[in-house]
């Protein structure tokens, strides 16, 4: 169950919904596509990514998106810590626990009570070593099946038994390190992006992707 050795779902149609990511989410506008390499392909045993540049139209600012699918033991490991750590990248400080709060409409025209859902990111800074004024990398990461983000502890446990597991990775390369007060791009980001993941990967209900697997 934790490997998938025994699963035999096929995954395609799960794992396609990455791709109706909008390239214009808000005031964010998909400027390039971009890819990962076939090593890391082959590592993390993806079904199907999309990797994209988008650029803020009011401020300028630029972030990158990787949303990733597969089987959930591959996607469920190889976290940015060890990934970066790989690619001759140290970290700066601790990884750190980032949450977005996003505030719904009220559930019915009589309340006049707002719902909230809460997602739970990591986020950790990272540079190249030995670099006078080196950029560094700024990134948040997350796991889902059902378009509720999260960060347990193992994921690999937590997820095990599931077909299909995505994973989330917000970027942003700055020649400083970036506060964390709810006001940097990658943050800004992610309020305007969580919720058209699930109006648009995740339309379908829990129980109707593991079918659709």
């Amino acid at each position: 169950m934790l490997t998938g050795r025994w699963e035999t779902s096929d995954l395609t149609g799960v794992a396609a919904r990455v791709h109706q990511v909008p390239k214009q989410i808000n005031d964010w506008i998909c400027i390039e596509e971009a890819s990962v390499s076939d090593a890391e392909l082959k590592m993390a045993e993806l079904h199907s990514y999309v990797m994209r540049h988008y650029r803020n139209q009011r401020t300028g600012a630029i972030v990158t998106m990787l949303l990733m699918c597969g089987p959930t033991g591959p996607v469920a490991v190889h976290p940015p810590t060890a990934c970066y750590a790989g690619q001759g990248y140290e970290q700066i400080g601790d990884v750190l626990v980032h949450r977005v709060v996003l505030g719904q409409q009220p559930m019915a025209e009589s309340s006049n009570v707002a719902s909230t859902e809460t997602h739970r990111l990591m986020t950790a800074q990272f540079r190249k070593p030995g670099r006078a004024n080196s950029s560094k990398a700024r990134i948040f990461w997350s796991w889902s099946t059902n378009g509720s983000w999260s960060t347990p502890t193992s994921p690999r446990l937590e997820f095990a038994g599931t077909p299909a597991l995505f994973k989330l990775y917000v970027t942003q390369e700055a020649h400083d390190l970036l506060p964390l007060d709810g006001t940097t791009p990658p943050e800004e980001f992610l309020r305007e992006l969580l919720p058209v993941l699930r109006q648009s990967v995740f339309s379908l209900e829990p129980a109707a992707l593991a079918a659709a697997s």
